[in-house]
């Protein structure tokens, strides 16, 4: 339902975009520097809320979303050496066994 009222809406400004007016007003100068600062702005308080995230996490002690990525890479990267150790440690005990055999 909301992804409906999402394509819905973004049907109607696609279509308001390609009037004269819009198309105009797009153009102006001044709209341009308008949607640029609204631009930054928008990375500068999405900047300003992660720095705040991080800082209260930091101050409670709890993992920030940043730490647990890392900690996902690191197991996944032990997780690989674990793997290559044990095929190593079976090649080796097939060789092993064949030079038992002999």
């Amino acid at each position: 339902m909301l992804k409906d009222l999402k394509n819905k809406a973004l049907a109607l400004g696609m279509k308001a975009m390609d009037t004269d007016a819009a198309k105009k007003v797009m153009s102006s100068e001044d709209f341009q520097s308008f949607a640029m600062k609204a631009m930054q702005t928008g990375f500068k308080v999405r900047q300003d809320l992660d720095s705040a995230k991080k800082m209260v996490a930091q101050r409670l002690n709890v993992a920030t979303e940043d730490d647990l990525k890392s900690l996902k890479r690191q197991i996944d990267r032990l997780e690989r050496n674990v793997r290559n150790l044990s095929n190593e440690n079976e090649k080796l005990k097939a060789e092993l066994e064949t030079q038992k055999g002999e």
